[in-house]
């Protein structure tokens, strides 16, 4: 009988029955028979062959010869510079002159240049100048301020962006110092 209460035609029974029989001959037989046949297959397998691991280099030891060397982290040893010394010293190589950051006691060098947002643009005495803004701080800056935790310097003001300069330390052991050139362009309404 069909849902409706009529009775199936004979010749959906007739094609029907053998279906439903041979989905339920399928379910017959052992669950596991496969696994087993798997596993049996898998324990009669001949392992892949493996080369051998080549032998390393012989190991030579060397005597350490340097215990009559002066000790290179003594304090009575080490060099004492003034202060010029280690100023000429770093503009040889690169270096920001972090005494002069110091004396400079900019607040805008506190706080990474990726804070600050350009706020304006103005020109006061014929000097071209930009706002910018960092948490609740608006300062003036011209060309050749600091500005940003990276020793950067003003370089260039236009109406739509700030360009500065920033001395940067390279990765690795003798990490030099770069220049990296951040243009902040001038934020707008919806930033």
């Amino acid at each position: 009988m069909s849902r409706l209460g009529r009775p199936l035609p004979a010749a959906l029974r007739h094609t029907l029955l053998p279906v439903v029989l041979l989905a339920l001959a399928g379910c017959g037989g052992e669950p596991e028979e496969d696994i087993h046949t798997w596993m049996q297959n898998v324990v009669t397998r001949k392992p892949p062959a493996v080369a051998p691991i080549p032998a390393g280099a012989p190991y030579n030891p060397s005597a350490y010869l340097g215990f009559n060397n002066p000790d290179p982290f003594n304090p009575s040893r080490m060099a004492t510079e003034s202060d010029a010394e280690v100023r000429i010293v770093a503009k040889l190589t690169g270096q920001p002159d972090q005494q002069a950051k110091a004396d400079r006691n900019n607040i805008l060098e506190v706080y990474p240049l990726s804070s600050f947002k350009m706020v304006g643009y103005l020109i006061l005495n014929e000097k071209t100048m930009a706002a910018v803004a960092v948490e609740d701080i608006l300062k003036q800056v011209k060309v050749g301020d600091y500005i940003g935790s990276d020793f950067g310097k003003v370089v260039r003001i236009e109406e739509h962006q700030i360009t500065v300069v920033e001395k940067v330390r390279t990765a690795g052991e003798d990490g030099e110092w770069v220049d990296r050139t951040v243009k902040m362009p001038l934020a707008t309404q919806k930033d």
